[in-house]
């Protein structure tokens, strides 16, 4: 078996940014990752209307923070990036198959996904 060696310094660096982390998973699930399913499942157009505004209102504070420093929650890669990038990697199929075709958005709404982003899903 393998022998595991653990960055003793990496893991102390992320434990001291515990509560950031914490901050963005919260809001990154919240307007993001659910997000996405708030607008699938919603039973109206308004209910959309209002998920979508949610949705785009969390991926431009996502893209506020990237554009600042290479990572969500610091300049190095930690959890929340992980939580982030599990949603923004499905985002554009999920948007342009599924939003575009049940509900009234607009395709070039669906194509405002936003250079940060994209540089970070590309890391």
């Amino acid at each position: 078996m393998p022998t595991r060696t653990v960055d003793v310094e990496r893991h102390v660096a992320i434990q001291a940014l515990r509560s950031e982390i914490d901050s963005v998973n919260e809001w990154v699930y919240h307007d993001i990752n659910n997000g996405v399913y708030k607008c699938g499942f919603a039973q109206s157009q308004a209910a959309y209307d209002d998920a979508f505004k949610a949705l785009f209102a969390g991926l431009d504070k996502l893209e506020d923070l990237l554009s600042k420093r290479r990572y969500v929650a610091s300049d190095v890669m930690t959890e929340a990036d992980v939580r982030a990038f599990a949603t923004l990697v499905r985002f554009d199929e999920v948007i342009t198959c599924v939003h575009v075709q049940i509900f009234q958005m607009r395709e070039t709404e669906s194509r405002e996904i936003i250079c940060g982003v994209h540089i970070f899903e590309q890391e």
